[in-house]
């Protein structure tokens, strides 16, 4: 019985030296290789032109179809960009033109479906408020506001390439002028009934906007 055991502790005392001897001899850079670094998150640019419709809240304008342009910088899900959107009102010379910067959060990547929801804040001018071009013609006044607003979208991709993807969706917004000023301006010009004179009164901001957009345009990834 002595025996066997002696040739047991001899056997397993020869293990151990082995697996001593290998890791003693092991490549110690290969312990200590680093770890692969992570791929690098793309930056993607947004480019798209947009057509729908606002209403206002404004008296002096009450809102109209409505046409513009967005540019979108994108890290991750962090968004930034700068929006220039122009409304005019039917059978009325009276417009009205937002010049903004854009920020919020959204993801397109390149799966079917992507999203925005982004904070706005610019300049809004308003032109020819109070005039008339329908069966008389007479100009209004004009005037610039500051502004605020909020922008959330849903994005549909139908066709992807390798670096840039066709995007067409909706966006939904609502905004409200940060200042208002009612002026007073002389009838200068031909009305319904003939040449009209006196004076008239128009209110250049103050008003609340609501709007949908269909923008069409392109994803591209850096």
């Amino acid at each position: 019985m002595l025996p066997f055991v002696s040739r047991g502790l001899a056997a397993l005392t020869l293990l151990s030296l082995t697996a001593l001897t290998s890791t003693a001899h092991a490549d110690p850079l290969a312990a200590e290789a680093p770890d692969p670094p992570a791929p690098k998150k793309p930056i993607f640019v947004d480019v798209a032109a947009g057509a729908g419709w606002v209403s206002s809240s404004n008296a002096s304008f009450g809102g109209g179809p409505t046409m513009g342009a967005t540019l979108l910088f994108r890290y991750s899900m962090i968004e930034a960009g700068a929006t220039a959107d122009v409304a005019t009102q039917i059978l009325s010379p009276t417009s009205r033109v937002d010049v903004g910067g854009l920020v919020g959060i959204g993801s397109q990547e390149w799966s079917f479906i992507g999203g925005d929801l982004l904070l706005e804040g610019g300049v809004r001018r308003y032109d020819d408020v109070g005039g008339c071009s329908f069966l008389c013609n007479y100009p209004g006044v004009s005037g610039s506001v500051p502004y605020v607003g909020l922008r959330a979208g849903v994005t549909l991709h139908p066709i992807h390439t390798p670096s840039t993807v066709f995007v067409g969706g909706l966006w939904f917004f609502v905004s409200r002028d940060l200042a208002s000023e009612s002026q007073t301006f002389a009838l200068a010009g031909q009305g319904l009934l003939g040449p009209e004179s006196g004076t008239q009164g128009a209110v250049i901001g103050g008003a609340t906007e609501l709007g949908v957009n269909l923008r069409l345009g392109w994803d591209t990834r850096f």
